[in-house]
């Protein structure tokens, strides 16, 4: 993290407009009585939801990646911006903050650096309140403006002029984040002349200053650069004396993966089933109760997925899978790509599932899906990614599909191209018959003098994956975590 100090006198005022980006000229303020009158209603509805979301203090925490200390923010009531449209009710609040804080993109950062001029550092964060009109839902979260340069530069650096939830610039190009009234990254979209280009999800980790951005036919990972202000007021006993400390330090904003979007992307704020405040959850925006935090799929993919997944969760192996990683683990996008030379797959550098086609969805997602729990159990299988392992981690996943399908007397797909085939198709044949099955059966018992590494060996000679080395001492802590834990027999 680079630090510098500024030592500087500022007025209150001032420091004010500094925090917050200059922003109060672009709402209404409540001094207007008439307006104040008509908004009242609304204003006194988002101020009586939010406190029975913070009983106590009103404060929340806004955080810049998952497991980062929070920046206490809470709505700054007295400057609102209330409109609406065929569908909603909207009032938007701008933000106090224990701190000051900016997004830049790399561009724009680099642009303040050499002009010193803090106007190509800024975004804004504005509470949202929005009741739908039909149905009297209320809905809260908070929305992020992150413009690009070249938007800044555009509007005469007011780039927040013509933005709001429900309405926005045609010719907008930059990031909008949702967050959760959790403080916590939900979900969020990449726009280009007013145009939805990319979703985007925030990774876990922090990146470094010498970061290399990686990238796929649809996927590019990246950073932006966030800002963060503090300053101290001092002064003597006679009032004669006095100023602000300010002490200013940047640091990369953590990773972010942009997926091109489809086309049907609606930039809205998606809850992805946490807290936004509406007390609901669900396949709202497709992310499958929690399962993703973004889905790209069309309507008929989205119906495919979902009637999978609720087909999956009959089985009891399935099931349990499903409760075990709610909460835990979740892809980052699921999308299409034609492109691709398998029917699904699953990057677990980036968190995205990719389909080849919606009609491979029922048939690709439970192996993925099994690569997704892998991914949480072993706390990252990246590691195994065409290295050592590779082999282990691909036969721990069709050991478990076997073993389910014999289960269910369906006994296809055990075959794998090598001289144990007839000896595998026994050795799960007679596993299935231990009731209950343990994982120590499973480690255990052997057909003919051959158990599972000896088959796992016998995978790896037909497998594309065989051209890695086996790790011997790598259990397969997916198999044990069900056949230990699930119940389930």
């Amino acid at each position: 993290m680079k630090k510098k100090t500024i030592f500087a006198s500022l007025l209150a005022a001032f420091l004010l407009c500094f925090a917050y980006s200059c922003m109060q000229e672009q709402v209404d303020e409540l001094d207007n009585e008439s307006f104040y009158e008509r908004s009242k209603p609304l204003i006194m509805d988002a101020m009586r939801k939010y406190d029975s979301y913070f009983p106590e203090e009103g404060i929340m925490e806004l955080r810049s990646w998952k497991d980062a200390g929070g920046i206490a923010v809470k709505p700054l009531w007295q400057y609102a911006n209330v409109y609406g449209d065929k569908d909603y009710h909207a009032a938007e609040f701008l933000l106090d903050s224990e701190k000051g804080f900016d997004y830049a993109t790399p561009e724009s950062a680099d642009k303040f650096k050499k002009t010193r001029d803090r106007r190509y550092r800024t975004s804004q964060t504005n509470f949202v309140y929005l009741v739908e009109k039909k149905t009297g839902r209320e809905i809260m979260f908070l929305m992020t403006l992150v413009p690009d340069l070249s938007y800044i530069e555009s509007t005469k650096f007011k780039p927040f002029d013509k933005m709001s939830y429900l309405k926005r610039d045609k010719k907008y190009s930059g990031y909008i984040f949702f967050h959760n009234m959790e403080g916590r990254y939900v979900n969020g979209w990449r726009y280009s002349s007013g145009e939805i280009t990319h979703t985007v999800t925030a990774n876990e980790e922090e990146a470094d200053f010498d970061i290399v951005s990686t990238r796929s036919l649809v996927c590019t990972t990246h950073y932006l650069v966030w800002y963060v202000e503090e300053c101290k007021f001092w002064g003597n006993a006679s009032g004669e004396n006095w100023g602000w400390d300010c002490t200013s330090w940047y640091e990369y904003q953590p990773l972010y993966t942009s997926c091109i979007d489809d086309g049907t992307g609606d930039g809205n704020y998606n809850s992805g089933g946490g807290s936004s405040g509406d007390g609901g959850s669900g396949n709202s925006g497709g992310t499958f109760n929690g399962l993703a935090l973004n889905c790209s799929l069309n309507s008929e993919g989205v119906q495919l997925l979902y009637d999978k997944i609720e087909e999956m969760k009959q089985e009891c192996i399935y099931n349990y899978m499903f409760n075990t990683i709610s909460g835990n683990k979740q892809f980052t996008i699921i999308t299409t790509n034609p492109g691709m030379s398998t029917y699904g797959g699953y990057n677990p550098n980036t968190g995205v599932l990719f389909f080849q086609n919606n009609s491979e969805i029922p048939s690709a997602f439970p192996e993925e899906f099994f690569h997704l729990y892998q991914d949480w159990r072993y706390e990252g299988i990246s590691q195994y990614l065409n290295t050592t392992g590779h082999p282990n981690i691909e036969f721990e996943v069709k050991v478990l599909h076997d073993l389910m399908n014999y289960m269910n007397c369906s006994f296809w797909g055990a075959p794998f191209g090598s001289p144990l085939e007839s000896e595998y198709s026994n050795w799960l044949l007679q596993l299935i018959d231990k009731t209950p099955l343990t994982y120590n059966d499973i480690m255990t018992h052997k057909y003919n003098g051959y158990g599972y590494f000896d088959f796992l060996w016998s995978f790896r000679q037909s497998h594309p994956s065989g051209n890695y080395p086996i790790n011997s001492g790598l259990f397969p802590a997916l198999l044990q975590d069900v056949f230990s834990n699930s119940g389930c027999s």
